[in-house]
């Protein structure tokens, strides 16, 4: 279940996940899934048909299982306490001609829960209160139910990456502890960012727009 708990500063956040409800509701259907329910303002069509070849960047459509659209607010995805953590192995960081990317994949699945926010100050460490360098704003990505160690080895290379593109000016991994994963993404501004679920080869994938 996606939410918003912070409603005083996320006014429009209730909007964005009525969408992402709508489109994932749709994504099932068009791929034949049993939605259970399906609400009755939603549109029959495919939402993959609404994005263009430079929208999927190189992804394949038909492994996207949850589009998340536009929007600079927070998002907020309940995690299942009961669920068995998952591994991040690997991120990427790209840049394409109206956004700059990144793909957190995962071994089995994507997390229950996940996080994402432009932070007011701080927002390093795994409470979000450490001091950081580097961009004008920041964006948290946190991940609950998630490693990204094994044993002690990191899973991740290159956990502190400068971009220097348009959009993203650096990521940082500033937490890897008690089955939660935090990455701090340096941006020049809090721009707007949209998510993509990936049902084939596990991943996040996070779109930030160019400003």
């Amino acid at each position: 279940m996606f939410n918003s708990p912070d409603r005083s500063r996320w006014t429009h956040f209730g909007r964005v996940s009525q969408l992402a409800a709508a489109l994932l509701i749709q994504l099932a259907a068009a791929c034949g899934g049993d939605t259970g329910s399906r609400d009755q303002d939603a549109s029959s069509d495919d939402p993959r048909k609404m994005l263009t070849e430079s929208d999927f960047g190189g992804l394949d459509s038909t492994g996207i299982g949850l589009i998340l659209p536009w929007s600079g607010n927070k998002v907020s995805k309940d995690p299942d306490p009961d669920a068995e953590p998952v591994p991040l192995t690997a991120v990427a960081t790209e840049t394409h001609a109206e956004y700059d990317r990144m793909v957190f994949t995962f071994e089995n699945r994507i997390p229950t829960g996940y996080r994402l926010a432009f932070v007011a100050e701080g927002g390093g460490g795994c409470d979000g209160t450490e001091p950081v360098e580097g961009g004008s704003a920041h964006l948290a990505v946190e991940f609950d139910r998630a490693f990204s160690n094994e044993a002690g080895e990191p899973l991740v290379e290159d956990r502190d990456r400068r971009t220097r593109f348009p959009a993203l000016l650096g990521a940082t991994q500033v937490c890897d502890d008690g089955n939660k994963v935090r990455w701090l993404l340096a941006t020049r501004t809090e721009t707007e960012f949209r998510i993509f679920e990936m049902v084939t080869k596990p991943r996040l994938v996070l779109d930030l727009r160019h400003p």
